[in-house]
């Protein structure tokens, strides 16, 4: 019993990854339980601002975290006359009446910083991320026998790839700003009934105004792809786009569901949540009474179908048409 409960020390910092994110005035006790340091879980839960008074780290180690935390391995939980034993030995910092006792060991108390939300735990990611597994992957690199001049090749090889492929994410990336900053440029120059009344002008509006002009800039130049559009054809490799009434006279105009929110998609938006804006403002041609987006057309070819119908009027009123 005595190799289990004995009382080593009281320091103010931890060492090794959690020292380099210790705060001021961070004060723990580590004890020698089982052989190893150990500090208590709800001691540990209070420094780091957990709910209850550091109850709430307890809850998330046995339920939350169960999966990773191991119990006898990352953590030990003191009853009986384990609990008896480590108050006698422990009575001038250990005042509690609870019926168990957890407490951490090293590893556990590594597990909890890289599993929490908290300030601390952030800061134990970003210092293993750029510190800790960088060096580790270089010192079982330095650990590996120089490799043969053909297996030097492929390792160039592979080099170049992933340089190619960091060259490929950068201008992806850059192409995304670009896209964004001409939509804040085409947001800033819309025209429309907003114009007339400053306080109707908002961010919210311009953005489905223009997601609008693109549907209808794009259903445009894919003309062909709409049913009664155009004579009657083999269909488009890509499928039908929906359907569109021929001439000048047309209404409305149906999209195919999937082929619609795949363009939202594509161009940036979230297709679910602009097509309830749409249908809020009445832009969208929908069943009365009911909470769905599909309205059923029925068209020569394929007879009765279900598509997202958005109204001539509006793409008049954002200056589409």
């Amino acid at each position: 019993m005595d190799n289990t409960t004995a009382l080593t020390t009281r320091q103010s910092t931890l060492t090794g990854i959690f020292q380099h994110i210790a705060r001021s005035g961070f004060d723990l006790t580590v004890y020698q339980i089982q052989g190893k340091p150990a500090v208590l879980a709800r001691e540990l839960g209070r420094a780091l601002g957990y709910a209850g008074d550091g109850k709430r780290l307890l809850s998330n180690i046995r339920k939350e975290w169960a999966s990773d935390m191991v119990e006898d391995h990352d953590y030990t939980v003191l009853v009986g006359d384990e609990l008896r034993a480590f108050k006698d030995v422990v009575t001038e910092y250990v005042t509690s009446r609870a019926p168990s006792l957890t407490l951490l060991f090293w590893g556990g108390v590594n597990k909890v910083l890289l599993l929490s939300r908290k300030p601390e735990g952030a800061a134990v990611r970003d210092v293993l991320a750029h510190h800790g597994m960088p060096e580790l992957m270089r010192q079982e690199a330095a650990s590996l026998p120089a490799p043969a001049d053909g297996q030097r090749l492929a390792l160039l090889d592979a080099e170049a790839r992933n340089l190619q492929l960091q060259i490929q994410l950068e201008e992806a990336r850059a192409a995304k700003y670009t896209a964004r900053a001409l939509y804040l440029k085409e947001q800033r120059q819309l025209p429309g009934p907003a114009a007339q009344s400053p306080a109707t002008t908002t961010p919210t509006i311009a953005r489905e105004a223009v997601a609008l002009r693109a549907v209808w800039s794009w259903a445009q130049a894919h003309n062909a792809c709409f049913i009664e559009r155009v004579p009657v054809a083999p269909e488009p490799e890509q499928g039908w786009f929906g359907v569109w009434r021929k001439g000048d006279r047309w209404d409305r105009i149906g999209f195919e569901p999937r082929i619609l929110e795949t363009f939202l998609a594509s161009q940036g938006y979230d297709p679910a949540e602009l097509l309830r804006l749409w249908k809020r403002r009445g832009w969208m041609v929908v069943c009365k009474g009911k909470p769905g987006l599909r309205y059923p057309v029925q068209t020569q070819a394929f007879g009765r179908r279900r598509y997202y119908v958005l109204r001539r009027t509006a793409l008049d009123r954002v200056g589409a048409t």
